[in-house]
């Protein structure tokens, strides 16, 4: 065993035992590492990526430290990944839904400039909104229905992550992920196209 397996091993055994100093030096430590994992899920949104990594450290302090039964460093990271991975993806289930709202009931304006001029607004219709809401429903109907696994490839593929960076951050192959989301559009397309 390595000097530095033997180091990270004793910090870890501190860490459990509950002492302080060694727990901040541990999140000083592998922050970055988790920092860095978890930028390839929310791109830039250091938002996001602060309120993840705060939820990892918390299921290490609570128990992930002492589950934890490699012998070395890299087993350690490893370990460490699996449990961002996990944590980024409940994160990105759980607020799925809670994005941009898009709103389809703004009627068009009714101020009408000069009586018996009718200019258009751009705005839908009433048939049209209606249409249109019912699709939307139609479509969400079918995100909801979806594998988690298959939701965050669509999700991902949204915000426009590339296949392989979908592939290594889900950990499946690139083919996997091509063939998946093609599977998903057809079926979203397939809601759509059904009354």
């Amino acid at each position: 065993m390595s000097d530095q397996d033997t180091k990270l091993l004793a910090l870890l055994e501190s860490c459990v035992k509950g002492n302080e100093r060694a727990w901040h030096v541990f999140v000083g430590d592998y922050g970055k590492v988790v920092r860095g994992c978890l930028s390839g899920y929310f791109r830039g949104n250091d938002q996001k990526i602060d309120d993840v990594t705060q939820q990892v450290f918390i299921k290490l302090w609570r128990s992930g430290l002492k589950d934890f039964r490699g012998t070395n460093r890299y087993q350690f990271l490893s370990y460490l990944k699996l449990i961002t991975i996990n944590e980024a993806k409940t994160y990105l289930r759980l607020t799925a839904g809670h994005g941009k709202e898009i709103s389809l009931d703004q009627d068009p304006p009714s101020d009408d400039p000069s009586p018996g001029t009718e200019i258009p607004s751009g705005a839908p219709n009433p048939e049209e909104q209606t249409v249109a809401r019912e699709g939307v429903d139609r479509v969400a109907k079918q995100l909801q229905e979806l594998s988690l696994e298959h939701q965050q490839i669509f999700l991902m593929k949204a915000k426009g992550y590339k296949d392989r960076e979908i592939a290594e951050l889900l950990g499946i192959p690139g083919g996997t992920v091509a063939s998946s989301y093609s599977r998903i559009v057809e079926r979203l397309k397939k809601a759509l196209i059904e009354s």
